[in-house]
């Protein structure tokens, strides 16, 4: 008896180490710019374009109904997004994209206005 439940726990175990052992899937990738280097599209559909830096290549991503928009953490729409991006082009902006289609899942402003008060939330942050 003692030598079959020592069987069935070595095979419990070994389901076990076999799962922790599959490789991590990275579903989101993300930047973090100034809005001055965003350019988002009036409507749902288009395509964003996204340079990184001053020197690095754009990337072209899809901008689809389920982006999320912040301000400052607070949800806003596509065109108060815009607005925001256009007032600030020095605003701290988090930008990311399921690695999977390329489409944008969030983008996040947060102003100077907002980090000098002492906000020290950054883009990705989700409180």
């Amino acid at each position: 008896m003692f030598i079959r439940i020592a069987l069935f726990t070595f095979v419990l175990l070994l389901g076990q180490v076999a799962h922790a052992a599959r490789p991590m899937t990275i579903l989101e990738n993300s930047y973090e710019l100034e809005a001055s280097s965003l350019t988002l599209p009036a409507e749902v559909g288009r395509s964003v374009f996204v340079r990184a830096c001053n020197t690095c290549p754009g990337q072209r991503h899809t901008l689809v109904e389920s982006t999320r928009f912040k301000v400052n953490g607070k949800e806003v729409t596509l065109a108060a997004m815009r607005q925001a991006l256009n007032a600030e082009p020095r605003a701290f902006v988090g930008v990311a994209y399921s690695v999977k289609d390329k489409n944008l899942t969030w983008v996040r402003l947060t102003s100077a206005d907002s980090q000098a008060n002492g906000d020290t939330r950054k883009p990705g942050d989700n409180h």
